[in-house]
């Protein structure tokens, strides 16, 4: 992750010396800008190719459980990155020109609408709306995985302003390439996990046969396949949900806490 997010950073390194980088304090925060803008770019995009949950993922990082807290992290850098984009280019104008450092923050409403700036701060203010919403308002868990489908809107309006504004992608034929391959395996991640999903993605049927109290709070659950066995390991994850009145009809993960067995039955410790 680390590696694929610095290949733009090298880019950019290759195209600008450290002289014209660090040679007034407007290229410095231009220059920081840029970074933080590629980087942040590349991590949403790798955060989204991680929701898709899938099982290449679990075998690189051993276990899916990782994988959350992978995306987790990876989306927590990412929203770093990319609102540090517009604050480093607003600091190349302070103290000497106010104004123009309040225009990058301010979406532009005067003719001839500058459409690529507003599509980047409509990006940023999105993000930034939804993840406040996400870490700190408590809601019912369907608005919150509508918050996160949202989340694909903004990568793909934040995606619009990357390529359609005068920057390093529009004047680098191998940065542009590279940039427009992780967007485009970003946003069919998003497609594939939050669009069709429902449709892609294998399920297998299953009857609950038996449901066995074990602790006060953790529920085991004896399921039997109904057509198709899912081939499963004790101990992974699979992502559940039951079709019964008075119960929630999300999908949530549980483990699996029995072996693959003659009588085809698998256990789910919940």
């Amino acid at each position: 992750i680390i590696i694929i997010s610095l290949v733009p950073v090298l880019f950019l390194f290759q195209n600008t010396s450290w002289i014209e980088i660090t040679a007034t304090q407007y290229s410095v925060f231009s220059f920081l800008g840029r970074v933080s803008s590629l980087v942040g770019l590349v991590l949403f995009s790798i955060n989204f190719i991680l929701s898709t949950r899938h099982s290449i993922l679990e075998k690189f990082f051993y276990g899916l459980n990782k994988v959350y807290v992978a995306h987790h992290l990876v989306g927590g850098i990412s929203f770093i990155f990319l609102l540090l984009h517009p604050l480093f280019l607003s600091l190349r104008f302070i103290p000497d020109d106010w104004y123009q450092a309040a225009t990058i923050l301010i979406p532009s409403v005067t003719q001839p609408i500058d459409w690529p700036l507003n599509f980047g701060i409509i990006a940023i203010y999105g993000m930034i709306i939804l993840l406040v919403v996400t870490f700190f308002v408590k809601l019912h868990y369907e608005l919150w995985l509508w918050t996160h489908k949202l989340l694909g809107f903004v990568f793909f309006i934040g995606i619009m302003h990357s390529f359609l504004i005068p920057s390093d992608i529009a004047t680098d034929p191998l940065l542009r390439a590279y940039m427009l391959i992780i967007s485009l395996v970003g946003l069919l991640a998003f497609v594939y996990t939050s669009l069709m999903g429902t449709f892609v993605i294998k399920k297998y049927p299953y009857l609950v046969e038996k449901v066995a109290m074990l602790y006060e709070d953790v529920v085991e659950l004896t399921l039997k396949p109904i057509r198709h066995i899912m081939p499963y390991r004790a101990g992974q994850f699979v992502f559940v949900r039951f079709f019964q009145s008075g119960i929630p009809t999300q999908r949530h993960p549980f483990s699996v806490s029995s072996i693959v067995s003659k009588d085809e039955k698998q256990q789910l410790t919940i």
